[in-house]
């Protein structure tokens, strides 16, 4: 399974690691691409937005992302400030890393258009999965999230490698959107990383022998 997921609280819990919502990401809005990283605790990652409309003629179109201090990430488009089901945003990492959640905005179970009610549904894609993977309100929202700003928290196998995640609404008439407001990787060591350092261990137990031997 690619993810599970789980009620927010009314502030994310845990907090996001990379936080859409803060200021440093208000030159994001208006723009089709924005570049910033972050600092996982081993290292620097440098990722980039970008945001698209799918399927149009010849293929995506480029379209401008929306930025706001409540919801963080949208596209400009239909529904001005989110991720409309005909829209896409890219999250591009210059290394792999392990993705673990990702906080999700504006994201509802129970709207009213066009005199009925339905939940939102999204989408969601990772480099490494052959086919997106749908999420919606209902599941998400279901319990005691913080549903007066479609909050939630969509929990992923932080083992997975990424590189790349791409985010739509997946709906009909224009009935599922939503804003990305951070998202959290956490620092997992690799099995090779893992083993050289064994072998360290196993190197230095050896050499305190020998000395320990000389010693005598």
């Amino acid at each position: 399974m690619l993810f599970s997921v789980s009620a927010a609280e009314a502030t994310f819990s845990p907090a996001p690691q990379v936080d859409f919502r803060d200021s440093a990401f208000s030159a994001a809005d208006g723009q089709h691409s924005f570049s910033s990283s972050f600092h996982n605790g081993v290292e620097i990652i440098e990722f980039t937005l970008t945001a698209w409309e799918i399927g149009g003629a010849g293929g995506d179109v480029p379209r401008l992302l929306w930025w706001d201090p409540i919801d963080g990430i949208g596209i400009k488009g239909g529904e001005e400030d989110e991720i409309d089901e005909n829209e896409m945003l890219i999250i591009e990492f210059a290394k792999t890393i392990g993705l673990s959640h990702v906080f999700l905005s504006d994201f509802f179970a129970s709207e009213n258009q066009k005199n009925s009610i339905y939940h939102e549904v999204g989408a969601m894609q990772l480099d490494t999965a052959p086919l997106p993977t749908l999420f919606d309100a209902h599941t998400l929202l279901s319990t005691d999230g913080n549903k007066a700003n479609g909050e939630a928290v969509l929990e992923l196998d932080k083992i997975t490698p990424v590189n790349e995640i791409r985010l739509s609404g997946f709906g009909l008439l224009d009935r599922s959107e939503f804003a990305v407001a951070g998202f959290t990787d956490p620092v997992i060591p690799e099995p090779m990383s893992l083993a050289l350092f064994g072998s360290g261990l196993i190197g230095l137990g050896l050499l305190g022998r020998r000395r320990g031997r000389r010693a005598e």
